[in-house]
């Protein structure tokens, strides 16, 4: 798949993401407690993490991590993104740069597809952008 292909993939991707009407966020006990400290650190409610997640581009997208498996259940594929944002901190109000790792999945549900985000919370190493590596 060239290049150019491959953008296209992940546009379509996460503008199925974005125009979901349904956004589940995790709770899976191991990813929950990370997203759940950087969304009290910095006091982002779900209304925020909506609107970071719709602000997402094609020039965020990080990785593709092919067919998530858990409990020997087959999920799919993830997408990993990175936003960077200017963030207050609860606590001492302290404004900085942080970028988020968002790793995100569209699942078919009973209703029609949703939108899975499985983490959610401040990088934790130095990711690289996909399409600006190139």
């Amino acid at each position: 798949m060239s290049e150019t292909e491959y953008r296209q993939k992940i546009a379509a991707f996460l503008a199925q993401a974005q125009e979901n009407a349904e956004i589940i966020f995790s709770v899976d006990p191991e990813e929950r407690r990370k997203n759940r400290d950087f969304l009290l650190k910095f006091n982002i409610k779900e209304r925020d993490r909506i609107s970071i997640i719709k602000e997402l581009t094609v020039d965020d997208f990080c990785e593709e991590i092919l067919e998530r498996v858990k409990d020997k259940t087959i999920f799919g594929n993830l997408y990993v993104f990175k936003k960077d944002k200017e963030l207050q901190e609860r606590q001492t109000n302290d404004k900085r740069l942080v970028h988020i790792y968002i790793k995100l999945q569209v699942l078919t549900t009973d209703d029609g597809k949703a939108t899975f985000v499985v983490s959610f919370h401040e990088a934790e190493k130095q990711m690289k952008l996909f399409f600006k590596t190139r």
